[in-house]
Parts: C-alpha cells; sequence; structure tokens
C-alpha cells in the first residue's frame, strides 16, 4: 500500500490528577490513540509509542521538549528513529530574558524622562544642581538599559536565522557551518552584561548535537 506523511502531536493532559496519554493527527485533529495512564514514565510513553506502530503509524521521527518520560519511552520503542530538540521549548527562556530587558528598558526611559521634567521644572541653582546630577544619573541607566536590549535582540535575531535550514540564498546549511555560528552566538550572548542569561546557556551548550540533527540529514 501507499505510504502518506502524518504530522502528527503527543502530549499529557489530566482528569482528576490521573495523566491521559494522547496522540492526534495535526491536520484533522484525528485521535489516533489515547488511554487513561498510571503516570507520565518512559514505560507508558513506550506503549503509546508501540500502539501507534501497531496502526500502522511508522515513526520517522520526534521533536519535542526534553519531557523524560515522553523521550526516554519514544527512543525505546522507536531506536532507529530520530529525535530533535525542539527549539521553541530550547529558547524560550532567552527569548524571555529580552521582553525583561525590554520592560526595563522602557522603564528606564520613563525615568529619564521624569529626571528631565523635574529638571525643567528647578528654580533655585542648589536645585537645579542636583536635579541635574539626577538626570544624569537616570540618563546613563536609561542608555545602558537600552543597549543592552539592543544588543540581546540582535544576537537572537541572529540565532533564528542560524537555525534556518537553508541561507538566504537558497542553500543547505552545514552541520559543521551550524556548530561554528551557534558556538560563537553563544560566547557573544554570554559576554553580555546580565547575570539570567550564563545559567540559560549553560545547558543549552551541552545540548548542541540534538540541536544539529536536522542539518545533519
Amino acid at each position: 500500500p501507499s505510504k502518506t506523511l502524518v504530522f502528527y502531536l503527543s502530549d499529557e493532559i489530566f482528569a482528576i490528577h490521573a495523566p491521559i496519554v494522547v496522540t492526534i493527527d495535526a491536520r484533522s485533529t484525528t485521535i489516533l490513540t489515547i488511554e487513561l495512564a498510571s503516570d507520565r514514565s518512559a514505560d507508558t510513553w513506550r506503549a503509546h509509542c508501540e500502539a501507534l506502530e501497531h496502526h500502522q503509524f511508522v515513526s520517522l521521527g520526534l521533536a519535542s521538549d526534553r519531557g523524560l518520560g515522553l523521550v526516554a519511552g519514544y527512543r525505546a520503542a522507536c531506536d532507529m528513529a530520530l529525535w530533535v530538540a525542539d527549539y521553541f521549548h530550547e529558547f524560550r527562556d532567552l527569548f524571555e530574558v529580552r521582553h525583561q530587558l525590554e520592560r526595563k528598558a522602557y522603564a528606564a526611559i520613563h525615568q529619564a524622562y521624569e529626571a528631565a521634567r523635574r529638571f525643567d521644572n528647578a528654580r533655585s541653582e542648589a536645585n537645579l544642581h542636583k536635579r541635574l546630577q539626577q538626570y544624569d544619573t537616570a540618563h546613563d541607566a536609561c542608555e545602558q538599559a537600552i543597549t543592552l536590549y539592543d544588543q540581546l535582540d540582535v544576537l537572537l535575531h541572529l540565532l533564528r536565522e542560524t537555525l534556518h535550514v537553508c541561507s538566504p540564498h537558497g542553500k543547505l546549511r552545514t552541520q559543521e557551518h551550524v556548530r561554528s555560528e551557534l558556538m560563537r552566538l553563544f560566547d557573544m550572548i554570554g559576554a553580555l552584561d546580565c547575570t539570567a542569561i550564563p545559567p540559560i546557556l549553560k545547558p543549552i551548550g551541552k545540548h548542541i548535537d540534538d540541536l544539529l540533527v536536522p542539518f545533519q540529514h
């Protein structure tokens, strides 16, 4: 019989604190297999993946986050298939830092604006001098906040482009080239003056081989 490529979605939902393991066809939302499970362990997911294969859904690969039960169970049931890191979950925390820096930059802009307004309203020389110092401090903090946000924003934009399978000119990216670019970007992002970034980058660096699987194939 002819074969059809299907993109399907698997996840865990809960009913009265009990996990329900389900896989649906992404296009039609047809339920391919579903069962009430006692837990979300590797054994549960292995049985679920084997049930899919029993129904003639032979898996070519899985893109997922690092859910321990799902990944281990899938690998046990489909040892010859590909497992690819889910870029959304891998880099979500970095993009959340960018949102935090953006909010801080807007707050710093507002503080600099308020400092300038208070300076304009000063009347005595002593008050002018005091408020000028306050404005200088607020202005410097504003510049630093904007610069830090801009730098991370640009680097994350480059990160997105690096993970495209093809270059802007339509040429397939090689595994070695993407690894080199990722390591360079990770170094540049890690060098930013932001204490929230290094703890996020460290585990990503350990998973770099998983990030490169699509470029290998």
